[in-house]
């Protein structure tokens, strides 16, 4: 039945970590043979050790064979076992009818998790009790699930946790088992743990009973029939508590967090019911919401079952901005969706998992009933998710977001990065515009008569209904989302207009069939802005579309519906920048008028636009008061940031900082009751730039509010203009009020003013409070240790490009090495080179590291490789911005 497989000593550790005999011919499309055996049913039992260091395991599997055979295959990964502790049981009434096997050899492929047991007898159809104990290691970081973290509950306090939602294969990684996505089995479950945990399952909790000295057993009730990979398991702390269950939901954390979760847990109340009314449900199962202080990742969840990182999810209306709401809401809203269509959407494979991710995304953003956010959310969407999928989908070189995921570490990237996320969900969005208002009522449709019924067919089929697209080769929904679905990237288009035809001409991947959704606006005096072609479906091959009448300019893909870029010629891109800086610029959809400023700096970056197109679109910014447009400018500052550090940057900063001053001229540095949270945080943003690039107007802007409220401390300033207020503020600052404050916040023990003082622009200040950090015990009363470190290490690679900082670090490299690195002083090495920008301090760093390291040639030649690094990555910042 299989190939050759290695016959060792039946008692030889099993492992599989690394090959085991003969996998020349494995793949990772292996599968189970399921037409040789069925799986009925699996019992578990856990033991988590004492030490947090293992996990012992007994797993019993029920299983029918119909054919015989010498080998049972099944699958595991970083599992050990004890081959001559499996056995193969035959389950009869007459006990002397019970045969036993044993395996005599094993075939194990790491490319493919399979695990092949050779029997020496054949094995006849009937029914049998599969037998395995296992250990699982936790040690050196081997398990995902498993961390410390610290919780402060009068005193702070270390406390552990350990789950298998963190790992991308949960079941294998956990236990013996069949886990691919079409078989199901029911499972009973029972976890043996230190009685001061608790163990939360997606299954319902039975009995908790003692069981040896200092630790309890967790029976869970037989599950419905669900696939391995469902099966999660989450051992918490016995003090956290939860809120009192208004709906089924549970939300559990410590109890000194509960006023900054109290908008997480009225928000899931939410979620559900907007969820409910949404899909057309009458209940969502039950929902688990574990929230953990310095979770590894944002969200993780699973069937019933999710964990969130407590400072994603913590408001604190006295002093959080605005905007963190709207992120809770999201970050809640994605888990929600998840949850109801994990139930319902078949996983016949590892790729359809993307539909369920991508439904958690996509209904993040349009979950609201109320038409005023829900226009803001989708806005958002825009430049939130579809650009950044676009950026990164070129940068990063990513794969299609439907294909087979077999490899550990492939699925692990692919489903957990949100970039894969984003890109399933602009393509739902997509398909909601193909659609329109039937695409929300085929959802309600499938989810109430589908369920998990459904096949894959059933689910396109509901979703195409009676529709077809109106295009000549009229595709199907299935074919237009699947087109998409597989490409590795975006195409490009480019555009040209005569003033009465539209040329487009698309760059796709090889032999890609896809189906581009194409429209455009043009300019009228009668309508502002109106279509002039609405969405039609073309083939990469591109397309011509004539017009009856002639316009100044047109800009396509309306809404920026579609996932693609668009290049115009040069007269039109002119036309456009002219229009937006002259006309009405509100005219033109708030996401265009984003995706322009985008489209043009990916082109002109990439050598196909000249950078002064770029800068006569951008040129308008200072008359937009949307947040949205000015989003992708911010991300372009911050992809330029290490650019915008180096004295070649001195145009593009002069002429970028007009058109922030322009803005703050406009909207000011006040906040109003009227503003809105897109205003706020535009504001915010534009000052935080503005200051960052060097301005004057805007560091004085800073010292005066800096000024005032230090003469009157009773004037308040908002939590969320502290950074910019002390910090941009602190820069200015004349030294006898700087070293006043010094005293002060060490008199108080005010730690935040006491780290704003880093932020002086003045090099005699800044060395002065270098030298009171790395010399003076006070600080021991201010902040513990490790974020003594931090601090230091922050404020000294902030100013190294400071002549006199990047000269006393040198002069004092054994003395801050001691003191703040661990006497590891290629750290300190790295920090310094990867701070320098110029030829000089670069031969200083040679002379200064030769000087130290005349007896140790070897760090010698690791301070040359970080230094060639650095000095490459200058090079090809200069050269990708060559152009500006």
């Amino acid at each position: 039945m299989f190939t050759v497989v290695r016959a060792i000593s039946s008692f030889s550790k099993l492992t599989t970590t690394e090959n085991i005999g003969d996998c020349v011919s494995a793949t990772t499309v292996d599968r189970l043979p399921l037409d040789i055996m069925k799986l009925k049913n699996y019992d578990i039992k856990f033991i988590i050790s004492p030490n947090y260091d293992s996990i012992i395991g007994t797993c019993v599997i029920f299983i029918h064979i119909h054919y015989r055979t010498e080998s049972i295959r099944l699958q595991a990964y970083k599992i050990q076992m004890v081959l001559n502790q499996i056995q193969l049981v035959t389950i009869d009434e007459s006990p002397e009818y019970v045969k036993t096997y044993i395996p005599v050899g094993y075939r194990y492929c790491k490319i493919s998790q399979m695990l092949d047991l050779h029997f020496e007898d054949d094995i006849w159809p009937g029914l049998y009790h599969l037998k395995l104990n296992f250990l699982v290691s936790l040690k050196h970081n081997e398990y995902k699930g498993l961390y410390q973290y610290e919780s402060i509950e009068g005193a702070k306090t270390q406390r552990w946790l350990f789950t298998n939602v963190f790992e991308p294969f949960a079941a294998r990684r956990l236990f013996p088992c069949w886990d691919e996505s079409g078989i199901k089995a029911t499972f009973n479950l029972s976890v043996m743990h230190p009685m001061r945990h608790m163990i939360i399952s997606n299954m319902l909790k039975r009995i908790e009973s003692a069981a040896i000295d200092t630790f309890n057993w967790t029976h869970f009730m037989p599950s419905s029939l669900i696939t391995a990979s469902e099966v999660k398991i989450i051992m918490i702390d016995k003090d956290m508590t939860h809120f009192s269950e208004i709906v089924t939901d549970t939300m559990w954390y410590y109890k000194e967090s509960e006023r900054k979760l109290n908008f997480a847990h009225f928000t899931a109340v939410l979620q559900r019911m907007s969820l409910i009314q949404y899909a057309n449900v009458f209940q969502i199962p039950k929902m688990e919401h574990i929230v953990i202080p310095n979770s590894p990742m944002q969200t993780a969840g699973s069937n019933n079952l999710v964990i969130y990182r407590e400072r994603d999810i913590a408001y604190d209306e006295t002093s959080d901005f605005i905007g963190v709401e709207l992120n809770i809401e999201k970050i809640i809203a994605s888990q929600m969706a998840r949850h109801l269509f994990r139930q319902i959407i078949p996983l016949s494979s590892w790729s359809n998992k993307w539909m369920i991710e991508s439904f958690g995304t996509y209904f993040s953003y349009f979950f609201s009933n109320e038409s005023y956010y829900r226009q803001q959310l989708e806005e958002l969407f825009v430049v939130q998710i579809l650009q950044p999928a676009l950026y990164y989908d070129n940068v990063l070189q990513m794969k299609p977001v439907a294909r087979e995921i077999i490899n550990a570490d492939d699925i692990d990237t692919v489903l957990f990065s949100r970039f894969y996320r984003y890109k399933g969900s602009v393509f739902l969005r997509m398909w909601k515009h193909i659609a329109s208002k039937k695409f929300e009522k085929r959802i309600k449709k499938y989810v109430t008569e589908s369920a998990r019924q459904a096949d894959g067919e059933d689910f396109w089929e509901i979703m195409q209904g009676r529709d077809t697209v109106e295009e000549q080769s009229h595709p199907s929904i299935q074919d237009i989302i699947h087109g998409w679905a597989q490409v590795k990237r975006y195409p490009e288009l480019y555009v040209t207009y005569d003033g009465k035809t539209v040329n487009t001409k698309a760059s796709c991947e090889n032999d890609t069939k896809l189906y581009i959704p194409m429209s455009f606006l043009a300019p009228s005096k009668a309508h502002c802005i109106r279509n002039v072609v609405k969405i039609n479906w073309r083939q990469c091959n591109g397309a011509k579309i004539t017009s009856k009448q002639e316009w100044p300019f047109i800009i396509g893909n309306v809404h920026q519906v579609g996932y693609y870029r668009i290049n115009y010629d040069n007269k039109n891109w002119r036309r456009v920048g002219s229009y937006l800086q002259y006309s009405n610029h509100t005219c033109i959809p708030v996401q265009n008028r984003a995706q322009l400023i985008d489209d043009a700096y990916y082109f002109a970056i990439t050598g196909n636009l000249h950078k002064t197109y770029f800068f006569h679109i951008i040129e308008y910014l200072q008359r937009e008061t949307h947040y949205v447009p000015w989003y992708p400018m911010f991300n372009i500052l911050s992809y330029m940031s290490a650019y915008l550090k180096t004295s070649a940057s001195k145009r593009i900063k002069l002429r970028i900082s007009g058109i922030l001053g322009g803005l703050l001229n406009n909207i000011g540095y006040e906040e109003h009751p009227e503003d809105d949270g897109m205003t706020k945080s535009l504001r915010l943003l534009a000052a935080k730039w503005f200051c960052e690039l060097g301005h004057s107007e805007c560091r004085i802007a800073a010292s005066n509010k800096l000024y005032t409220k230090l003469s009157s401390p009773t004037i308040e300033i908002l939590p969320w203009w502290n950074e910019w207020v002390y910090c941009t503020g602190m820069m200015h600052l004349n030294k006898t009020i700087w070293q006043q404050i010094l005293v002060e916040s060490i008199q108080s023990s005010d730690v935040s003013k006491f780290k704003y003082l880093a932020c002086t622009d003045r090099s005699d200040l800044l060395i002065n409070y270098m030298d009171f950090l790395r010399t003076n015990n006070q600080t021991n009363n201010l902040m513990e240790y490790e974020q003594l470190v931090k601090h230091y290490r922050f404020t000294l690679t902030r100013n190294l490009a400071k002549e006199s900082v990047f000269d006393y670090a040198l002069v004092y490299f054994k003395d801050i090495v001691n003191r703040f690195y661990q006497n590891d002083t290629l750290i300190l090495w790295g920090d310094i080179i990867w701070s320098i920008y110029d030829k000089q301090q670069r031969k200083l760093v040679v002379e200064k590291s030769e000087n130290i390291n005349r007896k140790n040639s070897r760090k010698q030649k690791e301070i040359q490789k970080i230094i060639k690094a650095r000095w490459n990555h200058l090079s090809k910042l200069r050269k990708k911005f060559s152009e500006f």
